[in-house]
């Protein structure tokens, strides 16, 4: 009877042990997968985030265009007239590319300089007024307006291609 006891206590030790290595790597699991989901829902909300910023840099640089075309040509009738002080959000676009989604980079960094062009034409115009416009004003503008249409529609596929992958 004794033998019987030890394996009884040895099958009882060994099915605790077992229960006890279930738990653990169900928690384990149970703890990755959550965490992975979380990650992935936070990414996937800053993309979306990311996007709107996007947006909202187009239609800036839009708004940037709209107001030289003005200034070039008064007579120019441009509808809807374009905002002055429209807020320019390339900065918290770049911080949340660097964050949350770096492969965005490159993409993100190819709409500053566009920003940057604009934000440094008033010192340029200041400087040689429409000469400033080497290769003419309409030209610049239409291929500056061509260019930022090109950037956000990559940016765009970029974001959906990196929440997809993710």
């Amino acid at each position: 009877m004794a033998e019987a006891d030890v394996i009884t206590i040895i099958v009882a030790v060994v099915g605790v042990i077992g229960i006890s290595i279930g738990a653990v790597l169900g928690g384990l699991i149970t703890f990755y997968t959550t965490r992975k989901n979380d990650l992935d829902r936070l990414i996937r909300e800053k993309c979306e985030e990311i996007y709107d910023l996007s947006v909202q840099i187009k239609r800036w640089i839009d708004n940037e265009i709209d107001s030289w075309w003005l200034r070039y040509n008064e007579d120019a009738i441009i509808i809807p007239s374009p905002s002055e002080n429209l807020p320019c959000p390339i900065d918290n676009l770049l911080m949340l590319v660097h964050l949350y989604a770096t492969p965005l980079e490159e993409k993100a960094l190819k709409m500053s300089r566009t920003v940057g062009t604009f934000n440094n034409l008033e010192y340029h115009f200041a400087e040689a007024e429409w000469d400033a416009f080497q290769m003419g004003v309409g030209n610049f503008l239409s291929d500056e307006r061509r260019k930022n249409r090109e950037a956000q529609e990559e940016f765009v596929a970029s974001i959906k291609k990196f929440v997809n992958n993710h």
